[in-house]
């Protein structure tokens, strides 16, 4: 009769959580997420600075939004992008958020995380990309414009910006078909194609060193050796970079008469005002 008891009390009590349960889930999927539009369009446009627009939202389990057809400054920028608040990271005093976007074929997913104290002090990022079109970030800067091939590989940094020389991690990516702006004054080439470009680089100490950055196309080919230091921001990094290429015909016709098949370029000042020069 008591195991009779016992029994019926959890049968119940577990017929309420579940109830419970069922009552947050479809809420949570019911709910008119038509109504948030505004606000994720609106957080969105003043982080990055930009007009965005959205045409749907809808839930991504367990907690999470993802928005459809994303559009910036007018123009049609992902597929789709997902956030997903991380809750177990808010017990060891950060602020995690999930980030995933998809455009035609490619993926992009990973996450990004700050101190929850003192937000912004110390960033991971942990990015993954398989197929990713790297257009989708020129939609973020103009200077960009020209920055365009299919990325795989990943990235994982930690940066700390009251002591950026505890920063570290390490970027591998294997880039396809595409082509690197160069954003050099009085430089008649553009931007640089390439058919393959491999970087690999690790931070240590907070000291991002180069170990392999090579680049194969038909009309450029080259490669990329230095170091950039972390500094108390991002932008204030120091730069220390030699990019070696060598010229097709073609593009040896673009530096004029006195052009050269061999090219070096040397990079220094900082991230936020960087100092290129020729030789």
């Amino acid at each position: 009769m008591v195991n009779t008891v016992k029994n019926s009390f959890w049968t119940k009590f577990l017929f309420i959580i579940y109830g419970i349960f069922c009552v947050l889930l479809f809420s949570y999927l019911l709910f008119p997420y038509y109504a948030l539009k505004p606000k994720f369009e609106s957080a969105l446009s003043k982080a990055i600075d930009m007009d965005v627009s959205i045409s749907s939202i809808k839930p991504a389990l367990p907690i999470g939004w993802t928005m459809v057809g994303l559009n910036i400054s007018g123009e049609h920028a992902m597929d789709s992008l997902t956030l997903k608040p991380g809750i177990l990271p808010l017990f060891i005093g950060e602020f995690a958020l999930g980030v995933k976007i998809t455009e035609g074929k490619g993926l992009l997913k990973g996450s990004l995380a700050t101190t929850f104290l003192k937000i912004g002090n110390r960033i991971d990022v942990d990015l993954q990309m398989k197929k990713f079109e790297l257009s989708v970030i020129k939609h973020f800067s103009k200077k960009l414009d020209e920055l365009s091939g299919i990325v795989n590989g990943d990235v994982d940094v930690t940066y700390i910006k009251k002591q950026p020389e505890r920063s570290d991690g390490e970027i591998n990516l294997l880039i396809d078909n595409g082509q690197i702006p160069l954003n050099i004054p009085s430089f008649p080439i553009a931007a640089i194609p390439f058919s393959k470009f491999e970087l690999k680089a690790k931070m240590d100490n907070g000291l991002l060193k180069i170990s392999k950055a090579d680049l194969s196309g038909n009309d450029v080919s080259g490669n990329m050796r230095g170091d950039m230091k972390m500094g108390s921001s991002i932008e204030a990094s120091t730069l220390n970079f030699i990019i070696s290429l060598k010229l097709s015909q073609t593009y040896k016709a673009f530096l004029g008469p006195s052009g050269n098949e061999n090219v070096k370029v040397v990079i220094g000042g900082t991230l936020s005002s960087p100092r290129t020069t020729v030789e």
